[in-house]
């Protein structure tokens, strides 16, 4: 594989954990500063910056990271569930996904370098990045019509990407040994160099953690991106996803399911967002 070194790892990573203390997190083993969104340590940085960061991590074999896509709905989740919320303070990096994340990096936390990187264009962008580097990918999740929708599309869009490996395991709520397992020895078997999980939040980042310590590399949880570039759903137009407004093209293509979630999740969201403050 080719090696493009852009000094992530010249300098030592600084953090920003103000409002976290007690979380028992060690050392960062990525190069973001990171700043406290209602608590959940979130790393500053831009689509361009993480995009390289991940195929240079991927590229020099670096070991075992998980990444999740945070936002709104993802950090409400994590005050709900406080294992969730531990394992976002304890492992890996989380970018921020969502419009208001990325504004209370920059409006709150003082932070005007914070850019968001939504998780469907960090997906494709990694892809434009990994074609013809012979990096392996991993697809994990959804179902097997959506993951041949995204290697057929693949193979128009990046006809150098190497897809080493797709697999949509049998359902199951919970991650338990067996099934890390499972997925674990179908990826390993693939020789694959990194892996993207759409499983929902927050199974796929709890699967992320477990797989990326037992085959030490990337495991990346990116929710709906699978299904945006198999085409089994439309994606949001772009000018709705400039002005931080995503949330209501989906609001208004699946009511029934996501009402609850952007109707009453961004409320709960501005209130953690205060209470932290």
């Amino acid at each position: 594989m080719t090696s493009h070194s852009h000094g992530f790892y010249a300098r030592s990573s600084r953090s920003d954990r103000s409002g976290l203390r007690g979380s028992g997190r060690t050392a960062v083993p990525h190069p973001f500063d990171e700043a406290s969104v209602a608590g959940v340590p979130v790393a500053v940085t831009t689509m361009d910056r993480a995009v390289e960061w991940l195929q240079d991590w991927t590229e020099r074999r670096r070991g075992g990271i998980d990444v999740r896509l945070v936002n709104a709905y993802s950090v409400v989740a994590m005050h709900e569930d406080h294992d969730y919320l531990a394992l976002a303070r304890r492992s890996g990096v989380s970018f921020p996904d969502g419009a208001p994340v990325a504004a209370v990096l920059r409006l709150l936390r003082g932070r005007r370098d914070a850019r968001r990187v939504r998780g469907p264009s960090f997906f494709t962008a990694s892809f434009d990045r990994s074609a013809g580097t012979g990096v392996g990918e991993f697809l994990l999740g959804t179902t097997e019509d959506t993951l041949t929708g995204i290697e057929r599309a693949a193979a128009v869009r990046w006809p150098e990407l190497k897809i080493a490996g797709a697999w949509a395991p049998p359902f199951q709520e919970q991650v338990d040994a067996d099934y890390v397992a499972l997925c674990r020895d179908r990826i390993a078997a693939s020789g694959a160099d990194r892996v993207w999980i759409a499983l929902g939040t927050p199974k796929q980042d709890r699967l992320a953690e477990r797989l990326a310590q037992e085959l030490q590399m990337p495991c990346i949880g990116v929710g709906a991106a699978f299904d945006f570039v198999a085409g089994n759903k439309r994606e949001a137009p772009e000018l709705l996803q400039r002005l931080g407004v995503e949330w209501l093209h989906r609001l208004l293509t699946e009511p029934r399911r996501l009402w609850r979630r952007y109707l009453l999740g961004n409320l709960q969201f501005l209130w953690l967002v205060v209470r932290h403050r």
